[in-house]
């Protein structure tokens, strides 16, 4: 669709200002990635015993929290494409719709 859509003349300016958009996201990850393993999750897990339990039997001992944001992280993303394509101008980006329907 970003070939397709994109005049040739602004390919370029485009699919660098997507890169960047996209990389500059990157350090807000980081940025929460370490006091959500730090603190919050182990937090949530001492505050529910049985769910700390469950979890440690499916994912085993180590490293459980990172564990954990990277389950979180895939649920996002599952959640955000269902989202996404529950929109039906959403799924009509192209123009006519007849690619996403």
């Amino acid at each position: 669709m970003w070939i397709l859509k994109t005049p040739k003349e602004l390919q370029g300016r485009v699919y660098v200002a997507r890169s960047m958009v996209a990389k500059c996201i990157i350090p807000f990850s980081y940025l929460l990635g370490g006091p959500m393993a730090d603190s919050w999750i182990p937090a949530v897990l001492q505050k529910y015993p049985d769910v700390s339990n469950v979890m440690q039997t499916v994912f085993h001992e180590g490293n459980l929290n990172f564990r954990l944001i990277y389950i979180m992280a895939g649920m996002l993303a599952v959640i955000f494409a269902l989202l996404f394509f529950s929109q039906k101008e959403l799924r009509r980006l192209d123009g006519d719709g007849s690619v996403w329907q």
